[in-house]
């Protein structure tokens, strides 16, 4: 058991560190603590060795910590950038996309001039003089 907590607590500590993925790697840490914590209790009462089952403990508990405090800041981040939202602007996007004429743009692209071969011809030859110059 002290293995698999430690591999748990390895497995969430990573995840942790990915947004919206963290909160898989909360269960997976959790899972690892209850674990690490069953191991080491076992162990100490027969007096083995149990340097793993607290290497998981410490893991899980360091990614649960993580995990938590992650979602804390992208959750506070979300609020601010909610409250700094111009509803007026949004709704001309929103707008924007619902009048989407596919007749302009296919006329913009058709009225780009195409570069002429002998410009960036010149342009190479130029650049290129002048690095050996």
């Amino acid at each position: 058991m002290g293995v698999a907590s430690l591999v748990l607590g390895i497995i969430g500590l990573v995840l942790s560190f990915v947004p919206f993925i963290g909160l898989f790697g909360l269960v997976l840490a959790i899972i690892g603590l209850i674990l690490g914590i069953i191991d080491w209790v076992q162990k100490k009462k027969k007096d083995e060795k149990h340097g793993q089952a607290v290497a998981g403990v410490v893991c899980s508990a360091l990614a649960i910590l993580f995990i938590i405090f992650y979602t804390i800041l992208f959750g506070a981040l979300i609020v601010s950038v909610a409250e700094n939202v111009d509803e007026e602007k949004v709704q001309e996007f929103v707008d924007s996309i619902k009048n989407f004429d596919e007749g302009k743009i296919q006329n913009y692209l058709n009225s780009i001039e195409e570069i002429d071969e002998n410009v960036i011809f010149n342009l190479n030859f130029d650049f290129n003089s002048s690095i050996d110059a």
